[in-house]
Order: C-alpha cells, then structure tokens, then sequence
C-alpha cells in the first residue's frame, strides 16, 4: 500500500512539475513574440481616429476567447487588454497586446479579431466628414478559472 501512495505522489509530483516547465516554456515563446510585436502595436500608419466611445456603441459581437489548456494547466487567470484597429466595414483590422498574461494573450487576440462592429463605426454622419478609415480603441478580455 505504500509503495502505491508513493507512485500515485511521484505522478502527482511529475504532472505539477511538468506543468511548471510548460509554463517557463510557453511564457518564454510568447514574450519573444510580444517583444517582436511590439513595433507593429503602432497604428500610427493607418492616420486612426480616436473615439472609442463610438466604438462601444457599435459593438455588434464580442467573441468569447477559448481558455488555453496550457493556461488552465498553470492556473493562469486575469485581465488581458487588446488595442484594436477597426475599418469603416466593422471588422477588426489589427489587434495587439497592450498588457496581460503570456498564456493568454494569444487567446485574446484571435478573440479581438473575430469580434465584429456596426459599419462606419456606427455613426450616422457621412464618413467624408470625419476623413477617416480606421478608429482605434482597446478590448479588455477577463479570463477567470471556473
């Protein structure tokens, strides 16, 4: 019976250890890609307009990220915020990472990307007036452990 507990501790201890090195592993890949994205985060090519409280009014559909399994294995939860580039169709052109978990990041900003937004922006006015193709603003993702 005790050499039972014993391998049934020793598994319990392989599954927690292999979980902590698949997070050292994953939070390493995913800040090189941040790092490396980091310089596309700026918008400023695209001449955005920025008035995000349109955008919340022209929200259409949010889509619901998928919680990793890597992040669940580590018990990785929390906010992630997303800065997004919206085209006058309503669709999300570009989205980065501003802040949030390593684990989760990637989740979120496929997320960003599938959300969808009222055409021009949802505003009644004619675009020629404004002159812009494009508003910036930021989605905030919160992941929490069910």
């Amino acid at each position: 019976m005790t050499d039972a507990r014993r391998k049934l501790t020793l598994l319990r201890f392989g599954r927690r250890i292999f979980a902590a090195l698949l997070f050292v592993f994953w939070t390493s890949v995913l800040c090189q890609a941040q790092t490396a994205s980091a310089e596309t985060c700026d918008f400023s090519a695209y001449k955005p307009f920025k008035m995000s409280h349109f955008l919340k009014a022209a929200l259409l559909e949010q889509a619901k990220p998928v919680y990793p399994s890597a992040a669940r294995a580590v018990r990785a939860h929390g906010k992630v915020r997303i800065k997004i580039l919206v085209d006058r169709r309503g669709a999300v052109k570009e989205a980065c990472v501003v802040e949030g978990h390593p684990l989760l990041r990637a989740a979120a900003v496929q997320a960003a990307r599938e959300s969808r937004f009222k055409p021009n922006f949802g505003l009644t006015l004619p675009q020629k007036r404004y002159g812009r193709r494009f508003i910036q603003d930021e989605l905030v993702f919160n992941f929490t452990l069910a």
